[in-house]
């Protein structure tokens, strides 16, 4: 029997983590693991060593380049693994000054309705950004099922 595929989710939107989580879970290949803030994502990539790792790059507490930083270092050395970028603010609220960005995204969360999956966001990384941090994968929010389900197939080969 082969192992299983680990898959870390870290994201603060728990909605959102939870229906990643059933939907992969589905597919018995895979180990899904989820973190709702980026330092305990950090604790459970180093601790897990996951194969992919679905990444929000926009959270409270820590953003994602700092975490992304921290498993590339911490992991990424010691084992293959692909990050996904996810985010549905865009680089234009992400790199935002702190205080404003965390206002935006106060806002942002407040405002939102619950369009955790639904059709692909218009607004996404661009190609430089996600380039700048290595990664190869991005998934603008909100996504379907099916988006999840076919980039980590993409990524894993099945």
């Amino acid at each position: 029997m082969t192992e299983k595929k680990k898959i870390l989710i870290i994201d603060d939107e728990q909605d959102l983590t939870f229906l990643m989580s059933e939907a992969l879970s589905l597919n018995d290949k895979y180990e899904v693991f989820v973190a709702h803030d980026g330092l305990k994502g950090q604790e459970m990539a180093v601790k897990v060593m996951p194969d992919v790792v679905f990444l929000d790059f926009v959270m409270p507490k820590i953003k994602g380049d700092k975490v992304l930083q921290y498993i590339t270092e911490n992991v990424g050395s010691a084992k293959d693994v692909e990050v996904v970028i996810m985010s549905g603010l865009g680089t234009e609220v992400y790199f935002q000054e702190t205080d404003r960005h965390d206002t935006m995204v106060d806002q942002l969360q407040k405002d939102r309705k619950k369009e955790i999956i639904g059709e692909p966001s218009a607004e996404n990384f661009s190609s430089e950004v996600v380039n700048k941090y290595g990664v190869r994968y991005s998934l603008p929010k909100p996504f379907t099922q099916e988006a999840l389900i076919a980039i980590v197939k993409k990524i894993l080969n099945g």
